[in-house]
């Protein structure tokens, strides 16, 4: 389970021109997200989960369309 959020704010520029700001976090409440547990048979932690994936991160993006 993730949440994801994206903010997004957009300006009408002069052309038909459109400038778009955003904001983006991804996995926002931090919640563990399990990998896959290891699947090699002569390892000594074969079928255990031993990480995790990334945490909560973010982003901020420009978008110029016209």
């Amino acid at each position: 389970r993730r949440v994801d959020l994206t903010i997004a704010k957009a300006f009408t520029l002069p052309g038909h021109t459109q400038l778009q700001i955003r904001f983006e976090s991804f996995n926002v409440f931090d919640w563990r997200q399990y990998n896959n547990p290891n699947t090699t048979v002569t390892s000594p932690t074969f079928g255990l989960i031993t990480s995790v994936a990334s945490t909560r991160t973010g982003q901020i993006g420009v978008r110029l369309t016209f």
